[in-house]
């Protein structure tokens, strides 16, 4: 049994790596060589491009395409309303 959860439309590729209390929504893809820490909420029909480190407790992930690292602890991202990639 998985530490995080991922709805049933998600995609893991191989090698993503995964720490516990993550929520992965709707249609997200998430590639090779991710490493997404602990507490992030990744929304809805998000592609997390590989080689990317979300840090801890990133949230607020929907629609977007996630090509940076995000690092800073407690980060909260709103990127409907605020483009920050």
């Amino acid at each position: 049994m998985s530490k995080y959860f991922a709805h049933e439309t998600v995609v893991i590729d191989d090698g993503a790596e995964i720490a516990e209390d993550v929520k992965i929504w709707h249609f997200t893809h998430i590639m090779p060589d991710c490493k997404i820490e602990r507490g992030c909420n990744i929304g809805q029909n998000c592609v997390i491009f590989p080689k990317v480190v979300l840090g801890e407790n990133v949230k607020n992930l929907i629609h977007e395409q996630i090509i940076n690292n995000y690092s800073t602890p407690g980060l909260i991202l709103n990127l409907l309303k605020e483009k920050l990639i």
